[in-house]
């Protein structure tokens, strides 16, 4: 993750950057001017990284869940009936791996800005827009940007092996 991280800071132009240092929660720490995220599963890794003045930018990359793993795991990453709004057009795995992948790009682009953790029930699926976007709308107030019915804009892209999201907070 963070050699592609500094493949990404190349990209924006700087000439010779370093891996971004580890924070104290184990978070990329990114030279001033930069926000980016990085994430990782067996074998994949992905960053991104933009000098935009964002209020943040979080990226995730999950291998599916199987289904047994889907049907122990819901009751956390879905918690509030979320998981009775599933579309027709995803099967509960998938629908499962998406929104845990969504809700953690919301949180790698949150923590740079609240400083803590959150868990999944501070944001809660609020639907898609086609198959590229998915909502999630916040449940809880986290500072004065973030405030609790916002609506989030999470980018899919499904692959036959994973699922990758991109949150971005402008």
């Amino acid at each position: 993750g963070r050699q592609c991280a500094i493949e990404a800071m190349r990209k924006l132009g700087l000439p010779s950057p370093a891996q971004p240092a580890r924070g104290a929660h184990g978070e990329p720490l990114w030279p001033r001017g930069i926000t980016g995220s990085i994430s990782h599963h067996s074998g994949l890794a992905v960053a991104v990284a933009t000098r935009a003045p964002l209020l943040g930018i979080g990226i995730d990359v999950e291998r599916w869940v199987e289904a047994g793993t889907a049907e122990k795991i819901f009751p956390t990453v879905l918690p509030h009936g979320e998981h009775k709004e599933k579309p027709s057009w995803l099967t509960f795995p998938a629908f499962l791996t998406a929104v845990y992948s969504a809700k953690e790009s919301l949180f790698k682009a949150v923590f740079p800005r609240i400083g803590r953790y959150v868990d999944f029930s501070a944001a809660r699926y609020a639907g898609f827009s086609g198959m590229a976007t998915m909502w999630l709308s916040l449940r809880q107030t986290l500072n004065e940007s973030l405030v609790k019915g916002m609506l989030i804009p999470t980018r899919i892209v499904w692959r036959a092996n994973d699922v990758e999201t991109l949150v971005i907070l402008e």
